[in-house]
Formats: structure tokens, C-alpha cells, sequence
């Protein structure tokens, strides 16, 4: 975890690296590219996207940085006139490696994981085979698919989750079997084609912030959602300010070898997948064992102050501004070119 020395001395690093980038033209990707993103400016007034934080914390850090709209036609040619992107795009073609790729194939330095880790980490049920092979704990599941069936049981009530779907979005809680078909039926109407069953375990939903700063990757403090409602579904998800259904908060009864285990799993499925700059693996801990059960790593997280990232580096001494930096100094510090331009010697 994330020391009190270690984030002052982390600050302190960032700060050294805004010379350069103030030097850099920095282009700031947000749009609706995801029903995920496009529910969140049909939801929020602009002054609640987090596209605005961002681009005040770049300006109050006397950094160069325009907005740019991925679902423009000029987008390719916008973005070209950049040097390093920070990436505020989420589900698919926002965190899949889809938008990772054009960028790689453009040259552009940009900020967290790449294709690999984007594609794998967007996939539910591809995170859950690579958990099962670094013996990370899931929730046991049964996959829907219309060509591969399996047998594995999972009792009832459970989830059932579009395995590309977002963290509130793709989700249904189901009673039995024929609430399934009429779930799964909705589902794929919203053009969901891989489903799965997942067991619900009762618990307490928590989350793990990663984050590479100048001293390697740090993990943050564990915040836990508490929620009026049985699961995070939709409706908590764009619950506003006094009447939102669900409050956040650093969890101090956690027993400490459940907070390791969490961490341990997160930072674990962080470094295998390759994983850069910030990312948040979500977690329910059940309530009968206090056995943590992974459910999902995001790889582009949200940047809001007041989104889960921001919280929980916060709890640990960063603000949002040393948020923005450690994304931007990790992106600018890489270099990957094609293989038909050679590094400079």
C-alpha cells in the first residue's frame, strides 16, 4: 500500500516532470464511443463530466491540451497533430485495444494499458480464464454462448453479465431459469452476444486502485461501495448527488489479510496482463467467509475527483492533480516505435 513518505516523495517526482510536459501537445480523447460514455452525457450535466476536472487540473498545471472527440470525422487527422493522448474513453472502443491499436499504429504516445491488456481486461470472460490460470479467486459462472456450451452448475439467484458489458451496464440479476431467457433474450437485442452466468455472491463490494507512479506501481487504499440497492446496477451507477444510492468510503473493519489478499490478486492480474498507468480491479467479499472474489479489472478507469480512482488516491495523499500527472509522466516516458522506424540511437 501507498505510504504517507512514499506518496510525498511521489509528488515530489511528478512535480520534476512538468517541465517536459509542458513542452508536449496533448490531446484529451472523450466522447460518446460506448453506450457506457454515452449514457454519461446523456445523465450528467457537462459540468459533472469528468472531461471537465481534467481539462482544469491540465490548465492549473500550465499544460497544452485540447479536447478532442473520438466519433468525429477529423478525429485521425486531430489527433495526428498531437504528441501524447490521454485517453478518457471507456467500454467498447474506448478500453477494448481498439482505439489503443489506431493510436500504436499512429505513433502517439497515450496514456494506460495498451491493446493486449484493454482487449483481455474488457472481456469478462477472458479475465476469468487468466484468473484461473494465476489462481485468482471469481465467483464460480457458467458461460451462455451460442456455440460452446459447458456444464459447470452455478445455484440461484445469479448474474447474468454480457461479458463485454460495463461495470453497471449488461448486468441483470436473475431468480431462476426462466427469468434467464428473458433476460438473455433483452440482452442481446442490446447487441450483447457473449453471456454468462455468474454465482451472486452476498458481500461487500469493494474496489483496488493501481497506480504507476515514479516509484514502481503502487496499490491504493481498498474503497468499499455501499449501496441501497442489492447489486451496482445502472440505476446506482447515475444516481446524483443527494439522492445517490450509493456512498464510498475507505472500510477501516477490514480484516488486514483480506485487504492483502485483495491487493495481492489486484496487483497480480495488473502485471500479468501488462497493465500501465492506473487501473481498478472491483471485488465482492463475501459475507459468510470474507473470502474476496475478483470480478473485473478496468483498464481505462474513470478520472472524476469524485469517481472511485480519484477517491482512493486521495485517501492515500494524492490529489487529482498528482492523478493527471502520473498518467501523463508513465505515457511520456515510453517509447515503442513500429518496426519499420527504428529507435534513434
Amino acid at each position: 500500500m501507498l505510504t504517507e513518505l512514499a506518496a510525498t516523495r511521489a509528488r515530489i517526482a511528478l512535480r520534476a516532470e512538468l517541465a517536459g510536459l509542458r513542452a508536449r501537445r496533448i490531446a484529451v480523447v472523450h466522447g460518446g464511443v460506448s453506450a457506457e460514455d454515452r449514457l454519461n452525457a446523456e445523465r450528467f450535466p457537462v459540468e459533472e463530466w469528468s472531461l471537465t476536472p481534467i481539462m482544469q487540473t491540465m490548465r492549473q498545471l500550465g499544460l497544452t491540451a485540447v479536447h478532442l472527440d473520438p466519433t468525429s470525422d477529423r478525429f485521425v487527422d486531430a489527433v495526428r497533430e498531437h504528441d501524447l493522448v490521454f485517453l478518457n474513453v471507456h467500454g467498447p472502443y474506448g478500453e477494448d485495444g481498439r482505439i489503443q491499436g489506431l493510436l500504436d499504429y499512429l505513433q502517439l504516445a497515450y496514456t494506460t494499458s495498451g491493446v493486449l491488456a484493454g482487449c483481455v481486461g474488457a472481456d469478462k470472460l477472458m479475465t476469468k480464464a487468466v484468473c484461473a490460470r494465476l489462481s485468482i479467486r471469481t465467483p464460480a459462472y457458467r458461460s451462455i454462448d451460442p456455440v460452446v456450451e459447458d456444464d459447470l452448475a452455478v445455484r440461484f439467484p445469479a448474474m447474468l453479465k454480457a461479458s463485454a458489458g460495463g461495470t453497471s451496464l449488461g448486468v441483470v440479476l436473475v431468480e431462476d431459469e426462466h427469468a434467464v431467457r428473458g433476460a438473455l433474450v433483452e440482452l442481446r437485442l442490446l447487441g450483447y452476444a457473449r453471456c454468462f452466468l455468474e454465482e451472486y455472491v452476498r458481500g461487500r463490494s469493494l474496489t483496488i486502485g493501481l497506480l504507476d507512479l515514479p516509484g514502481g506501481t503502487m496499490v491504493l487504499p481498498p474503497l468499499e461501495a455501499v449501496a441501497r440497492r442489492p447489486f451496482y446496477d445502472r440505476a446506482t451507477k447515475f444516481s446524483l448527488g443527494a439522492d445517490s444510492a450509493v456512498r464510498f468510503h475507505v472500510p477501516e473493519d477490514l480484516p488486514a489479510e483480506v485487504v492483502k489478499e485483495m491487493a495481492g490478486f489486484a496487483l497480480r492480474l495488473f502485471r500479468h496482463l501488462g497493465c500501465r498507468g492506473a487501473a481498478r480491479v472491483d471485488f465482492v467479499v463475501a459475507g459468510d467467509t470474507h473470502r474476496p472474489h475478483l470480478l473485473e479489472i478496468n483498464t481505462v478507469p474513470g478520472f472524476h475527483p469524485r469517481g472511485n480512482l480519484a477517491l482512493a488516491a486521495a485517501a492515500a495523499g494524492l490529489d487529482h492533480q498528482d492523478l493527471v500527472l502520473a498518467l501523463l509522466a508513465e505515457a511520456a516516458g515510453r517509447s515503442n516505435p513500429p518496426p519499420w522506424r527504428p529507435m534513434a540511437s
